[in-house]
């Protein structure tokens, strides 16, 4: 869903197709990371695994919140690296949640 917001917004900014994919590439790199995200959960303690899942979940709200916001001819760094930590916080619920059915 995001990348199809993401894909809108661009098109909305009259962004070059290139230039979009180098973009979209910078905006979905955290998930190409998920196994170091997982790694980190694992080896890093934050009130357990339940600590995670809430910092992950509070960083893709507050970040969702203000891409919601950014004006649509804002600053278009801001877009990316907004929705960046959107995919971010993501990334590192993911293996969380995974490790925490497993247990």
């Amino acid at each position: 869903m995001l990348a199809i917001c993401c894909t809108l917004y661009m098109l909305k900014q009259e962004i070059e197709p290139t230039q979009a994919t180098y973009y979209m590439c910078i905006i979905v790199a955290p998930e190409a990371l998920a196994i170091f995200w997982g790694t980190f959960a694992e080896s890093v303690s934050i009130y357990g695994k339940r600590g995670h899942i809430i910092l992950a979940a509070l960083l893709q709200l507050i970040m969702s919140i203000i891409v919601a916001i950014t004006p649509i001819d804002g600053e278009m760094w801001v877009f990316v690296l907004t929705a960046t930590l959107t995919v971010a916080g993501k990334a590192w619920m993911t293996p969380s949640i995974e490790a925490l059915m497993i247990v």
